[in-house]
């Protein structure tokens, strides 16, 4: 293992991990999937089975304390959302949690809060956070232009 590579995990595997984020970690030259973690067995056997190699977990309290990684993505039922980001912000992980971001707004804030405490990255999964029209688009509001 190289030291510029990321160590990740990904918590959920439905099709969401399956297809984008677990072979796109595969294919990034500067990660490797540690671990993947699911509540559901049948999904996380079937993930593990597709993407051999990552270790597997059922709770992802137990991979936080298993496993030493860099960031993890989260993409798991909406309602655990704020559960499962916060146990890994807390755990001192930079984290790519899928939206929606939380089902509430003090949820949202908390996340917010324990990454800023943490001094870790938190990014809420959108396809085109990095396209021209988005890139352009941070630029006209951060330049003072606006408003």
């Amino acid at each position: 293992m190289s030291s510029d590579r990321a160590r990740i995990a990904v918590v959920g595997t439905g099709w969401w991990s399956t297809s984008t984020h677990i072979p796109g970690l595969l294919d990034n030259p500067h990660a490797e999937l540690i671990a993947i973690c699911d509540t559901n067995e049948d999904r996380l056997s079937k993930a593990a089975e597709a993407f051999p190699g990552p270790a597997t977990y059922t709770d992802v309290h137990e991979l936080l304390r298993q496993e030493d990684l860099d960031g993890i993505i989260v993409a798991v039922v909406h309602s655990a959302h704020h559960s499962v980001a916060a146990a890994c912000l807390d755990a001192g992980l930079h984290v790519m949690l899928e939206k929606p971001m939380t089902l509430t707004a003090t949820d949202a804030c908390d996340l917010v809060d324990r990454a800023a405490g943490q001094g870790r990255e938190l990014i809420i999964g959108y396809p085109w956070h990095f396209t021209h029209t988005a890139r352009r688009a941070r630029e006209a509001i951060t330049s003072g232009d606006l408003g």
